[in-house]
């Protein structure tokens, strides 16, 4: 179950390029281009690595997303875990409406298991104001350790606010949205179904700055930390080899 929890973290966190929690509002939410709040494909001109803490029910740890430009619309996205380790691939595709998720690839750890995915619906973010931000549902299909499994995630989300969130010691403009995770899973043979309660930001210059639902276990976050080269991603890999 622990590798479904976090198939569903990855399909919904797919959205970026000392905090203050509580915020000040904005009064200027007619005015918003909201391409300013989602990763810039055009400064990928090489690729960046976003860093991230992740809270999972009170266990601390970092996860690291590697952005690259991989055509004139699209970008692919490698996210690692605290060991330097892929958790999985994104593609994601821009056009003058939004973003589409074009594949979600999980990483299997080994020879014995296997997944295959499946885009139902793909919108990540909307350019247009007043639609929903996001409209995803995704299906996987796997086996672990001879157990075979099935998740169906169905999610939507909206824009509920504007407030001003403190990263890198700047106040940042940032977009508070809100959904539903409704999830279906099979596992072993047995169905269980979960409605997840799902809050994102989005900041202006950043991307996804926050990602928060709540499992069945508690609260699980990714919170932005800073954005590094991938030069010094290498150095950080080789640092954790050697030791």
């Amino acid at each position: 179950m622990k590798q479904i929890t976090l198939i569903l973290f990855l399909a919904i966190v797919a959205y970026g390029c000392s905090e203050d929690y509580d915020g000040d509002h904005d009064s200027q939410n007619n005015e918003l281009n909201l391409k300013d709040f989602f990763c810039d494909i055009n400064s990928l001109e090489e690729p960046i690595v976003m860093v991230y803490t992740v809270d999972s029910v009170g266990h601390l740890s970092q996860n690291y997303y590697q952005y690259s430009r991989i055509s004139e619309d699209r970008i692919e996205v490698i996210i690692y875990n605290s060991g330097f380790e892929p958790q999985a691939t994104i593609i994601d595709e821009f056009n003058e409406n939004g973003v589409e998720l074009i594949s979600n690839t999980p990483f299997i750890e080994n020879d014995s298991n296997s997944r295959t995915s499946k885009i139902l619906k793909g919108q990540v973010f909307s350019f247009i104001p007043g639609e929903v931000t996001g409209d995803l549902e995704t299906q996987i299909n796997g086996i672990d350790n001879g157990i075979e499994w099935s998740t169906i995630d169905k999610v939507s989300w909206g824009i509920i606010d504007t407030v001003f969130k403190e990263f890198n010691n700047n106040k940042t403009k940032t977009l508070i949205t809100k959904g539903i995770v409704n999830r279906e899973i099979l596992f072993d043979g047995q169905p269980y179904r979960e409605n997840l309660p799902n809050t994102n930001w989005y900041s202006e210059g950043i991307g996804l700055t926050r990602l928060e639902y709540e499992s069945p276990f508690g609260t699980v976050s990714e919170t932005y930390v800073k954005t590094i080269t991938i030069e010094e991603f290498n150095e950080l890999k080789k640092g954790a080899n050697k030791s």
